[in-house]
């Protein structure tokens, strides 16, 4: 099955999937009672829809890192075997509060735990600028790697600040179509899915695992 943080996201996103129902159905009574094809106000229902949406991707993000911070706690026996992005960040980390030696032994695994939880409680803003940023120093992912997936990831970015403008505004600069939903649903099932089967592919090759510790096996 996929990661833990996929399967986490499905369930999340089924707000999205009955809000795009509702949509529709308010559509439909509009017709029934005769009031043509015109736009109706049922932006509130598709504006909701993309708060929901990024959310759901936030936390599909924050799950998925503590997911790979699992792997790595497990996988690796010394730290000097994690990557070297992650070992700065540990030795950062150590240095700014003065405890180098929390890093001993298996110290340094409650210190990266500490660092995954503190990096992730900072997320606020699941742009891709700041996931490259947090799985290059939690994980050690080269930060073109989200880049290189065969996907739009500059689509999220729009996304987000789409996101912003709503929460900031409670109405976006332009009116949400049910079609504005329905393509941002799509870009994140299949940003997610890229996400997934790419941070399984670098973990597989940096640990050489036998045990892999999710599959790429998705619904379509």
């Amino acid at each position: 099955m996929p990661s833990k943080a996929y399967m986490r996201l499905g369930k999340n996103l089924e707000t999205v999937v009955r809000l795009q129902g509702t949509f529709y159905d308010a559509k439909k009574v509009r017709r029934m009672e005769g009031k043509g094809r015109g736009r109706a106000a049922f932006d509130h229902i598709t504006r909701s829809a993309i708060v929901f949406l990024v959310s759901s991707f936030e936390v599909y993000c924050e799950e998925l890192l503590r997911e790979c911070g699992a792997v790595q706690v497990k996988s690796v026996k010394k730290a000097d075997e994690l990557p070297s992005e992650v070992k700065e960040t540990l030795e950062q980390y150590v240095l700014e509060k003065n405890q180098p030696l929390r890093l001993c032994d298996d110290g340094w695994k409650s210190v990266y735990n500490e660092i995954v939880e503190k990096e992730i409680n900072a997320l606020n803003t699941p742009s891709v600028r700041h996931l490259q940023r947090l799985f290059k120093i939690l994980v050690g992912l080269p930060e073109n790697g989200i880049e290189s997936m065969p996907i739009d990831v500059k689509k999220l970015d729009d996304l987000i600040q789409f996101r912003g403008q709503i929460t900031h505004k409670v109405k976006a600069d332009k009116y949400v179509t049910i079609e504005c939903v329905d393509e941002y649903m799509d870009c994140i099932r299949g940003l997610t899915i890229g996400m997934d089967k790419l941070l399984l592919k670098y973990m597989r090759n940096r640990y050489k695992m036998k045990k892999v510790p999710w599959k790429s096996v998705y619904k379509k």
